[in-house]
């Protein structure tokens, strides 16, 4: 028998591979299995910008380019649908780092730390519901590079946690203890039928 073993990393590499993009791993019986060189991390911090509606983020993502001169480096720069605020250096900062402490299906918590302000992307689709806190604090969650969750950082050390938290469940949640209550009350009020 032949097994795949799929490796975790908690921490996210810093690099992208420049080389060929598919690296052949193995062969499994009748199939071949590749390793995609150049899959962005699951999380990592952007040091700038870029605002952009939806249609010209989807050309740049289609494209990789900003112009006909300019690549996009998806590593370094947010698509975003208006600017956040934050103070990015004009320089080019040292890469911050990211790490995934807890990942349950409703709740990702990370680890970031950065000399400068920088946004937070983490490579899951962004869906209403969903909730961000910094460092305990809620923070408004971003819709980066067309569908993925960010969050704008100031620069040092956080603990980010991104939960599913949908405001259809706590209505559902309000409207079951409001009929839980009026049942009681109902049935409470009913005269009762005395034994002879």
């Amino acid at each position: 028998k032949e097994a795949i073993t799929l490796v975790r990393s908690r921490k996210s590499p810093v690099e992208p591979s420049t080389g060929p993009r598919w690296k052949h791993v193995a062969d499994v019986g009748p199939v071949a299995i590749f390793e995609n060189n150049r899959a962005l991390p699951r999380a990592w911090l952007a040091s700038s910008e870029r605002i952009a509606n939806d249609a010209q983020q989807l050309q740049i993502i289609r494209t990789g380019k900003v112009s006909s001169e300019t690549e996009w480096d998806p590593l370094t720069e947010a698509l975003v649908e208006r600017a956040t605020g934050l103070a990015f250096p004009k320089e080019k900062p040292a890469r911050g780092t990211t790490e995934i402490i807890d990942r349950t299906p409703n709740r990702v918590e990370l680890e970031t730390k950065s000399n400068t302000p920088s946004i937070l992307i983490l490579a899951d689709n962004f869906y209403p519901g969903w909730r961000s806190e910094v460092d305990q604090r809620p923070q408004p969650l971003l819709r980066v590079n067309y569908n993925q969750r960010g969050v704008a950082l100031p620069g040092g050390e956080h603990r980010v946690v991104f939960s599913y938290q949908p405001r259809t469940m706590l209505t559902g949640l309000l409207v079951s203890g409001a009929t839980l209550l009026l049942l009681l009350l109902w049935m409470n009020s009913r005269p009762r039928a005395t034994e002879p």
